[in-house]
């Protein structure tokens, strides 16, 4: 079982700042698909595939990969979407409504892994894009899948059914997740996100990090998972 109690958590301090430091490069953080997690502090069997726009949903797998002891892996596309939070909103609803598939730079192999953590925003009630498109490309039977949305306080019942019918493999312990800011109401977030990363408290753990440290939403489903 997990001991996610505060203060085991900043026992555990100068670890997170070490690790801080790995995923705010921005090499790490915006060029390479796996982040820099020591061997020793890995579980091999577990990991977390991911996208991430705005960051949101960078920041809750990089937090949970290092209380998991997970490999984390971040999904690229070859081509980026726009920045513009409009012009974002009509590309992802084409992409949608055509079941469009988009190439994505080095997708990870899984194949090693008995627990799969699927992490995406969601867009339009359904999943983003190069997510469905991993899904799509990538065999899954006979692993346990854990899916992970963020999301403006939306039901992520679509997305999980688009997983679970693209996958062909039943779902474990799906987390919703809602942060406090998102994008049609804070069109700077990626900016505001990247501040958080940056900005560090005493122990030197990411505010961004210290922000879900006492969040009983995760608290709680972590220990449902019983790993």
């Amino acid at each position: 079982m997990l001991n996610l109690n505060r203060r085991k958590f900043l026992q555990n301090s100068a670890k997170i700042a070490i690790f801080a430091l790995s995923i705010n490069s921005t090499d790490n953080l915006f060029g390479a698909t796996k982040l820099s997690i020591p061997k020793s502090q890995t579980n091999s069997k577990m990991a977390i595939v991911y996208y991430s726009r705005t960051l949101n949903t960078h920041i809750l797998t990089s937090y949970l990969a290092y209380i998991l002891k997970a490999d984390l892996f971040r999904l690229e596309t070859i081509q980026n979407y726009p920045e513009n939070y409009d012009e974002m909103v009509k590309t992802a609803a084409k992409e949608r409504e055509s079941h469009t598939l988009i190439p994505l730079q080095n997708p990870p192999n899984l194949s090693k892994y008995t627990h799969i953590f699927i992490a995406s925003p969601l867009w339009g009630m359904s999943l983003s894009t190069p997510i469905r498109t991993f899904i799509s490309q990538t065999k899954l039977e006979n692993k346990i899948l854990i899916p992970l949305i963020t999301n403006a306080g939306y039901s992520i019942n679509g997305a999980l059914r688009e997983i679970e019918n693209i996958s062909k493999t039943a779902l474990n312990s799906p987390l919703s997740f809602t942060f406090p800011y998102k994008e049609k109401d804070k069109r700077d977030l990626k900016s505001y996100n990247q501040s958080l990363l940056d900005d560090k408290n005493q122990q030197g753990i990411p505010l961004a990090f210290s922000n879900l440290q006492d969040n009983s939403k995760i608290s709680t489903w972590l220990k449902s998972l019983k790993l």
